[in-house]
């Protein structure tokens, strides 16, 4: 019997986080703590492989359709609430839909507020890692990381410049390797490569602003 009322324990739990993803008004902690209850009941009835996917399709499906509607934080919010639950497969089911709302909510952000550019750079440092054949996030974060690089040149921090600039010649190369020849990525390469050869020459004749001392 009692494995009987954990099995409907578990379904109940797993029908409240579908409920809790309404896409007009969803209630991501509530989805979360019932998944996390189902899996505990999961765990103990020897079933939670089978019960990690479900939870990984509810949250492939509230992502999806909060990210079409254009909720990109509520959409990313479900998927990492679903993420910090489930195992290595899931993240795998997970990783591309994720890589893909972070790249868009970088976006946005980006064109909301552009001389704020560090969360939606570290936002795209994460969708490369997570899904490194995703052009618009390798380009965008070459993007991100160049227009960085600029407003620390020209904030007086020479070292800043360097920093940004050097990461995103060194991530576009990286992205080459998987996008050969791509005309966008080696003409923001190019560009990034000559930001720097000129900030090196400053650095070397002595306009050093922004090193520590």
């Amino acid at each position: 019997m009692l494995g009987d009322a954990r099995s409907v324990a578990l379904a109940a739990r797993l029908a409240q986080g579908r409920a809790a993803l309404s896409p007009t008004g969803p209630d991501i902690p509530t989805a979360a703590l019932s998944w996390r209850r189902a899996l505990a009941h999961a765990e103990a009835l020897g079933k939670r492989p089978e019960v990690e996917a479900v939870v990984a399709d509810t949250a492939l499906a509230a992502a999806r359709t909060l990210h079409r509607a254009g909720d990109m934080q509520a959409s990313g919010a479900t998927l990492e609430a679903a993420w910090t639950l489930l195992g290595e497969s899931g993240h795998d089911r997970l990783k591309g839909q994720l890589a893909r709302v972070l790249t868009d909510r970088a976006i946005a952000q980006a064109n909301r507020a552009r001389e704020r550019m560090e969360t939606p750079a570290a936002d795209l440092r994460r969708a490369v890692t997570l899904n490194p054949h995703l052009l618009r996030a390798q380009l965008n974060l070459g993007v991100a990381l160049h227009i960085l690089g600029a407003q620390m040149r020209w904030s007086g921090s020479l070292a800043g410049a360097v920093r940004s600039w050097q990461e995103a010649a060194d991530r576009l190369t990286a992205a080459l390797v998987h996008f050969p020849g791509d005309p966008e990525l080696t003409a923001l390469r190019d560009l990034v490569r000559r930001d720097l050869a000129l900030v090196h020459s400053e650095l070397e004749q002595g306009r050093i602003g922004g090193l520590p001392e």
